[in-house]
């Protein structure tokens, strides 16, 4: 019972806080990042890229299937924003940028 109502708790916390995540770093990067969003409605990804080397970028919705992967190496810049249709509930922003050199900041915001 206990375990329930600690679920409740941080699903509550979640939707009450923040309605974007973001992962970003400068240099030499790597180890995977994971973010978590409770969104009511589908969600808006922003990518912000420049350097080069592979970004690995993953997106689950709410009923955790995979709605945007992308693993393409970037070469100068990417700078892009694109609507996420999903499943209400957790989402999940997941990027390894192991192996990239640059600059990078990927949003994940509620809509």
């Amino acid at each position: 019972m206990l375990k329930s109502w600690v679920s409740v708790g941080f699903l509550l916390a979640c939707s009450a806080g923040s309605t974007s995540v973001d992962v970003s770093g400068t240099g030499v990067s790597d180890g995977m990042q994971t973010r978590l969003l409770v969104c009511e409605s589908s969600v808006t990804l922003t990518r912000y890229e420049a350097g080069g080397g592979p970004i690995s970028v993953m997106v689950t919705d709410g009923q955790g299937h995979r709605v945007f992967e992308d693993d393409t190496a970037v070469v100068g810049e990417v700078n892009d924003t694109q609507s996420l249709p999903g499943s209400v509930g957790g989402w999940s922003l997941a990027v390894d940028p192991t192996g990239f050199s640059g600059q990078f900041t990927i949003t994940l915001r509620c809509e």
